[in-house]
């Protein structure tokens, strides 16, 4: 017999095609997700110009402001309303006689003006020096956010300002250990290494609660979660214009500035419409009539009547647009000669500032670094002592430390600056 040889192909059971099938799908789903969904830190990371813009739209005195804005708004919209016209209806009859008996229908317009005028240019002169203080306030939320924003960055700064000496210290502490085995190393030297690196981790641990309670009170202004909060790190000194330049900005196109002069126009509009508040309101009526006496009849009525100003003539009106406008420019003069003498102030405290980080970042840009790195070489070689290098140690922390309040208060003073000129925007 010739035998014959079967190859048997197995199928793959439809159940496992099903669940490779699925694999195959969830994986490719995941590394999608990963590829595209998954944001960078660094696009996350919040910066000075999105601080200042969610701040004056977040911020709870912003919140405050722009509500007492709108409110101010819709009085002046509502203000100074023009009287409602009126119609009346009368019957006139004589009982006891022959029918006899009149039907009027009359309409009443009151002409008057120069009431409603002053009053609605009044409430536009409210409404503007609200907005004087709505504008203060959001100038003022957003200064202080970015204060905050910047605490938070320089914290950050001191970290690695510290955990880089630190890291120092954790370098000769081994070096110290290889010394102990061979004993060359004395017990001062270990408690003084011992001590240094103690209190630089509690200035560490400080430093750290710092940064995480400015992050909290960043979170808290501009209504953002704490947890995924990252701030970018970059703390540099932006452009500022000259004194000049930022005291014509900030005495003529700041916002502030705008309402408390668009206030002073409007008072000055409703002081002049008040002048004729004196005139009497005068109310024309009119209308058909129709009488039966006793046939059908028709005819019309007309009338006119004024009012006679004895005891109000407008003197209220009068005297409240006079002293609103002296209110009004009396406080845009104040505002005024206010900006200009902050700007001088703050603008000496800015050249200050930023003159002294120049000269200092000058005078130790090289000397600390060369300082510590001979301390550490030497220290390793067995030719300097625990106490010269921490010395040296503890002069690059001052040093980097100096640095980053100098950067720190050069940068408030110059965000003040801005905000007075009204360029913190």
């Amino acid at each position: 017999m010739t035998g014959i040889s079967r190859h048997v192909v197995r199928k793959t059971p439809t159940a496992g095609r099903r669940r490779a099938l699925i694999r195959a799908l969830a994986a490719t789903c995941l590394l999608g997700l990963l590829l595209t969904a998954t944001p960078s830190r660094a696009a996350e990371a919040l910066t000075e110009d999105e601080v200042i813009r969610l701040a004056r739209a977040r911020a709870p005195a912003s919140a405050v402001a722009g509500a007492s804005a709108s409110l101010a708004d819709a009085q002046a919209r509502t203000a100074g309303r023009l009287p409602n016209p009126g119609v009346s209806w009368e019957r006139e009859a004589v009982l006891g006689g022959p029918p006899n008996s009149q039907d009027i229908l009359v309409a009443t317009v009151p002409i008057s003006f120069a009431t409603p005028l002053a009053t609605r240019s009044l409430a536009e002169s409210a409404s503007e020096s609200t907005k004087v203080n709505t504008s203060l306030m959001r100038t003022d939320a957003s200064l202080g956010a970015v204060l905050v924003f910047y605490d938070a960055v320089a914290a950050a700064r001191r970290i690695e300002i510290l955990e880089r000496a630190l890291a120092n210290l954790d370098e000769a502490a081994r070096v110290l250990a290889r010394r102990e085995e061979a004993g060359s190393a004395s017990g001062y030297e270990s408690t003084r290494l011992v001590i240094a690196s103690e209190l630089t981790r509690s200035r560490l641990a400080e430093t750290r609660g710092v940064e995480r309670a400015a992050r909290a009170r960043l979170a808290y202004l501009l209504n953002l979660d704490e947890r995924g909060l990252v701030v970018d790190a970059n703390l540099t000194l932006a452009a500022v214009p000259d004194k000049a330049a930022l005291t014509r900005a900030g005495t003529s196109t700041r916002e502030a500035v705008t309402h408390a002069r668009a206030a002073a126009k409007a008072a000055d509009e409703a002081r002049a419409r008040a002048r004729w508040t004196w005139l009497p309101t005068l109310n024309l009526s009119g209308g058909p009539k129709f009488a039966r006496i006793p046939e059908q009849a028709y005819g019309y009525a007309l009338g006119a009547s004024l009012s006679l100003p004895v005891l109000n003539n407008g003197q209220r009106l009068r005297a409240q647009a006079r002293a609103q406008r002296a209110l009004a420019v009396t406080r845009a003069e104040a505002l005024t000669r206010t900006i200009t003498g902050e700007i001088e102030s703050l603008y000496a405290t800015y050249e200050t500032a930023r003159v002294e980080l120049d000269r200092f970042e000058r005078a130790t840009a090289k000397d600390v670094e060369a300082l510590l790195t001979a301390a550490q070489s030497g220290y390793r070689e067995g030719e300097r002592t625990i106490v010269e290098l921490l010395d040296a140690q503890r002069a690059r922390t001052a040093v980097a430390e100096r640095r980053l309040d100098l950067l720190l208060n050069a940068k408030r003073a110059e965000l003040r600056v801005r905000a007075a000129g009204g360029m913190l925007r």
